[in-house]
């Protein structure tokens, strides 16, 4: 059994298009893919992602707004949405999709409290530490 979580940050190619993935587990009960983008430059930032179960089956989606933020916070923040949402749910097996690398290398090697989104990522961190 896997202890907390596992992330890999090497990038795969999906349909001709190079993505992240970060494996949580190997035994697939569900995945979530998340997304975070800014409108034009007027700073307006949003996330959304859906999960699906194994057979790519919708199971339920999300999404939110980060207000004026930068691209990089609206990933962050969709990472932690979508893993609240799968362990909220009861999904102790799950994959998620990223688009963004240096998010999950920023969730995977960790900051310092004086990073920028250190408290989004420490409490994207903390779903490490638990029981997948």
């Amino acid at each position: 059994m896997l202890k907390g979580l596992g992330f890999s940050t090497t990038p795969t190619t999906t349909t001709g298009h190079k993505r992240c993935r970060k494996a949580f587990r190997t035994n697939v009960e569900g995945l979530f893919s998340s997304s975070g983008s800014l409108l034009g430059n007027t700073g307006k930032a949003g996330f959304s992602g859906i999960l699906c179960d194994n057979l790519g089956q919708w199971l339920s989606s999300f999404s939110g707004s980060c207000d004026f933020a930068t691209s990089l916070n609206a990933e962050l923040h969709a990472l932690f949405h979508g893993l609240s949402l799968t362990w909220n749910s009861g999904y102790k097996s799950v994959e998620c999709d990223s688009d963004s690398l240096l998010a999950l290398q920023l969730v995977a090697k960790g900051v310092t409290t004086y990073h920028p989104y250190a408290s989004i990522i420490n409490r994207i961190c903390t779903f490490k530490t638990k029981q997948w």
